[in-house]
């Protein structure tokens, strides 16, 4: 049976990933996801929390990957 590791990153939303403009760094955001999936790390979820008024105040990035074998 697999047995997993789990690790998550937190980032404001008007940094991080994003530009001033608010729009998405995609080139930041694949860079970030490619060194992450070298490490043997996969994006299993992401969403993002609501501050007052209902933008967007953090993103979250939830990844797993395989522990090593014993």
């Amino acid at each position: 049976m697999v047995k997993w590791e789990y690790t998550s990153i937190a980032f404001d939303a008007s940094m991080g990933f994003f530009k001033s403009s608010g729009e998405i760094d995609l080139d930041a955001a694949t860079a970030k996801l490619n060194e992450l999936g070298a490490q043997g790390w996969e994006l299993t979820s992401a969403f993002d929390t609501n501050v007052q008024g209902g933008r967007t105040g953090r993103v979250v990035l939830l990844l797993k990957r395989p522990t090593p074998a014993p």
